[in-house]
């Protein structure tokens, strides 16, 4: 049904998919645990890794010499494949959970559906950067010295605001945008630019594999310390080890055909679906947990199974779903603005 073996025979890059499915898993799991209103040191975990690794991973994607036809062409696409199919579904689910639709659109979280906006708007900022660098004709060094000089503005920005003006985001222009997760995250698309400016130099290093093993020590260790401090620093020693891990084992997720290798792949050209239909499932799930009789532990181990378990359960609902939605191909096609065929 889910035909796992198609996307074997593909041209994307098969770490970067698997990646993705791992990282979509990870924010499936945390949203079980959120739902089931249980805090668990799996999940928090990979707080400071999950969503910057999917900006880094969009800012890897996203790179190219923009000129004026890919700008508009890229522009369009991320709008009609990304940011409409979010708010169609958002207006759906905030219909059916009977919610009121201003206090959802004016508040920054979006009912949870924030992070497909701010990534849209993180792309439109970083397209538009990208155009005018094409038109200046920069060298490349330029052109890492504009990214960079992005990066710091943007990170400056945001904790001048944070210090000084904590109002400012409680606003409710500012909330509408999502302002404060995306000028959180922005910078990491950013990076994961600059990291595809500069890919042949990044696979050097991550063919060692002693930086992987130090970054993922690094990061491990921020169990002990309070990693707010330190946040932005962990997400990028964790974007590191985890972006290293599958580029180390590209030729895995490239070549084996093995079913666990192709569903974890399939997750990752899925992201988006499975990212826009989960609530639905969860909301559903917390009213039949009970009757099932599922709850947590004192134990980890035990607590952990209990948040994979249901995680992989949504995640397989919202590709049936997504399955039996693409039977019917004018309404996919109006949903998601993509053919059946994907």
């Amino acid at each position: 049904m889910l035909q796992l073996r198609h996307i074997m025979s593909n041209s994307r890059l098969g770490y970067i998919d698997a990646l993705r499915g791992m990282m979509i898993f990870l924010v499936v799991c945390s949203h079980v645990a959120l739902w089931m209103d249980h805090s668990d040191a799996f999940v928090d975990f990979f707080l400071p890794l999950r969503m910057p690794l999917f900006f880094f991973v969009s800012g890897f994607l996203a790179w190219a010499d923009y000129d004026k036809a890919m700008l508009k062409r890229r522009c369009s696409n991320r709008f009609w494949k990304q940011l409409y199919p979010t708010l169609f579904i958002l207006l759906i689910y905030t219909f059916i959970t009977g919610r009121n639709l201003k206090s959802v659109f004016f508040d920054t979280y979006k009912a949870g559906y924030w992070f497909t906006m701010s990534l849209f708007s993180a792309f439109i900022f970083f397209a538009i950067i990208a155009y005018l660098i094409h038109r200046s004709r920069c060298s490349r060094k330029q052109t890492l010295a504009i990214l960079s000089a992005v990066v710091v503005s943007i990170g400056l920005i945001g904790f001048v605001l944070k210090v000084l003006y904590m109002d400012f985001f409680s606003l409710p222009a500012v909330c509408l945008l999502s302002f404060n997760t995306t000028l959180s995250l922005t910078p990491y698309f950013f990076l994961g630019a600059i990291a595809k400016l500069y890919r042949p130099e990044l696979e050097r290093y991550l063919d060692n594999s002693y930086l992987i093993i130090a970054a993922a020590i690094v990061y491990t260790s921020s169990i002990f310390i309070n990693y707010q401090v330190v946040k932005p620093f962990l997400s990028c020693v964790g974007i590191v080890a985890m972006f290293g891990l599958f580029y180390k084992t590209r030729k895995v997720w490239q070549n084996d055909g093995s079913t666990a290798v192709a569903a974890l792949r399939y997750m990752g050209g899925k992201t988006l679906q499975i990212y826009l239909l989960q609530y639905f499932i969860l909301d559903l799930m917390v009213i039949v947990a009970p009757h099932i009789g599922f709850s947590f532990t004192a134990s980890e181990p035990l607590n952990i199974v209990m948040i994979i378990v249901p995680a992989l359960i949504v995640i397989a609902l919202c590709l049936s779903l997504d399955w039996l939605l693409r039977q019917v191909p004018p309404l996919y096609k109006f949903i998601f603005h993509e053919q059946k065929n994907r």
